[in-house]
């Protein structure tokens, strides 16, 4: 296979991974050791996204970067296939396990055709995720529901305590 169809195969790979995602980000790759990459891959991979490492006009080709992008380190572009911030909350623990290095920064990201800032990207990761929400959400209406249930009840056992007595005592006088 020539070199121009293996180019034209990962162009059309990029923009099929562009049109199925939800949103990408790109992150610089500086310093990172091949095992901690691999790593990392696997994790945002187990988790619903794509880690993928190509060229810069690989990715200008395929809609991925504006045209006269200049970076001066490797990038790699990550594709999140589920709304959630998952992917980036992965992304800001392995920063933070690797502070004094500062490996794996963020560049920029894309969310319906709009441009997203680094400290935008770190800023979401940061939140806690869809599914912890949900379960915060699920716990707190559970307690509300069980705090109405007990003050619902609440006369209720009082009325019948008070009739108990009320017959008991009344047996008790016969």
């Amino acid at each position: 296979m020539s070199k121009i169809l293996v180019k034209q195969n990962i162009v059309q790979k990029l923009q099929e991974l562009k049109s199925q995602s939800i949103f990408y980000f790109f992150i610089d790759l500086n310093k990172i050791p091949t095992k901690s990459l691999n790593s990392l891959r696997q994790e945002i991979k187990k988790n619903g996204g794509k880690l993928i490492v190509s060229k810069r006009t690989l990715l200008q080709k395929a809609g991925l970067l504006p045209p006269k992008s200049k970076f001066s380190s490797p990038i790699a572009v990550v594709f999140v296939n589920e709304d959630d911030n998952k992917i980036l909350t992965i992304i800001n623990q392995f920063q933070e396990k690797n502070a004094s290095e500062k490996l794996a920064n963020y560049i920029f990201g894309f969310y319906n055709q709009k441009q997203l800032s680094a400290e935008f990207l770190k800023e979401l990761g940061s939140l806690p995720t869809k599914k912890d929400l949900i379960v915060k959400i699920v716990f707190s209406l559970k307690y509300l529901l069980t705090r109405l249930v007990i003050i619902l009840n609440s006369p209720i056992l009082r009325f019948l305590i008070l009739i108990n007595k009320i017959y008991s005592s009344k047996t008790n006088k016969s």
